[in-house]
């Protein structure tokens, strides 16, 4: 039974910038989550770290609408493109209850500000017309995530999530309307859905429904995650757990914010893969907080909305390609400031400098210590 707490929101629209991995990747690092918990209950997800009952209670903020007025108008030209989702589905079931998104679209029309919406849901169709109206004026897109196109393997990592045929559904009329339509094949899951003829059968299937760009990344294990997905694999294939205990906590590694990943020579060889397939149907592709730049031929999530961006560490990264020679943090600097960011973005950016972990566990990339320069970054072998 699920459980829905209407709440006053004192706040909506906030930066999702507090880990290193997400200051490091991300150019847009905003969020407005209208729910907090989310019904679809996937094995995989992240956000049920939050608490235990994440995906059987809901909290409502009934005022979205009315907090997304209030500060769409402060922050007024101020934005960066605006995730509608990155905790939860904001078209979960809870939507067809409490109807609450469209009224927060209208509201960035309004103000003329950029939102992306990150769902598996093909109840996105009911508010078509805003989306459309928004994205003619390059203020919207959508990430619609979908993994698998086996419906028996669906219900067991997505049970309460709609159906494959309703989300590919969703694509083709998104894509007809002519709605930048991004597809999330996010998180791979390692011996489940990185079979090379399953991920074929879905990239073709995607890009024949007018899908633009292709998003992905492995699963990332945090305990959490790790529990409810051991659980899953003692019901799909209890030899898996063996082989994942090996991957990630034998092989692997802790990223910057605490997730367990897996063995670095696996997801690069995976990733490829998906991304060659993309290259082959005409798709773009970015990874989502990987690393491999060199496979990107967008920026990972795609978008080409109007609104601020910030440098991420794909920018940095193609400076030291191109420069093939030691970079220091002033070179750095010189590429921040032309984003027009910060001084608090910049102090940051020192700090993870001298920290030396703005470029970890990035493929091809060294550090070593200058006499002159101090700490400088270059391009592995050269």
């Amino acid at each position: 039974m699920i459980i829905y707490e209407e709440k006053y929101a004192k706040h909506l629209i906030h930066p999702i910038d507090r880990s290193w991995e997400i200051w490091r990747f991300c150019p847009h690092r905003f969020a407005a989550n209208i729910y907090i918990g989310c019904s679809h209950a996937c094995v995989y997800c992240y956000a049920r770290s939050l608490r235990p009952d994440y995906h059987k209670r809901i909290e409502v903020r009934i005022n979205a609408v009315e907090i997304a007025r209030k500060e769409l108008k402060e922050w007024k030209g101020r934005l960066q493109p605006v995730n509608l989702g990155s905790a939860t589905d904001p078209y979960q079931p809870a939507e067809e209850k409490y109807k609450l998104v469209r009224g927060v679209l209208e509201e960035f029309y309004n103000f003329n500000s950029p939102c992306f919406i990150a769902t598996k849901s093909d109840l996105v169709l009911r508010d078509i017309d805003i989306i459309s109206k928004l994205s003619s004026k390059k203020l919207c897109a959508v990430l619609f995530t979908i993994i698998t196109l086996d419906k028996e393997l669906k219900k067991m990592i997505e049970p309460f999530s709609p159906s494959v045929e309703r989300r590919l559904n969703a694509i083709r009329e998104l894509s007809e309307a002519k709605i930048p339509v991004n597809i999330r094949i996010d998180p791979i899951l390692p011996y489940i859905n990185d079979d090379p003829a399953m991920l074929e059968e879905l990239i073709s299937t995607i890009a024949d429904l007018g899908a633009r760009h292709v998003i992905s990344s492995v699963l990332k294990i945090s305990k959490t995650v790790w529990k409810n997905f051991r659980i899953f694999l003692g019901k799909y294939d209890r030899t898996l757990i063996r082989k994942y205990e090996r991957l990630y906590f034998k092989k692997g590694f802790n990223d910057l914010a605490g997730y367990r990943r897996a063995e670095t020579k696996y997801r690069y060889k995976v990733l490829k893969q998906i991304a060659e397939l993309c290259k082959k149907h005409k798709l773009t592709f970015g990874t989502c907080k990987e690393g491999f730049f060199d496979l990107h031929t967008e920026r990972c999530s795609g978008l080409k909305l109007k609104g601020r961006y910030y440098p991420s560490l794909e920018n940095y990264w193609k400076f030291l390609y191109e420069r093939r020679e030691s970079t220091s943090l002033e070179d750095i600097i010189h590429i921040a400031e032309s984003f027009r960011t910060s001084k608090k973005y910049r102090r940051k950016l020192r700090t993870a400098w001298f920290k030396g972990i703005l470029f970890k566990d990035i493929p091809g990339i060294k550090q070593e210590k200058d006499l002159e320069k101090g700490i400088v970054y270059m391009v592995q072998g050269d």
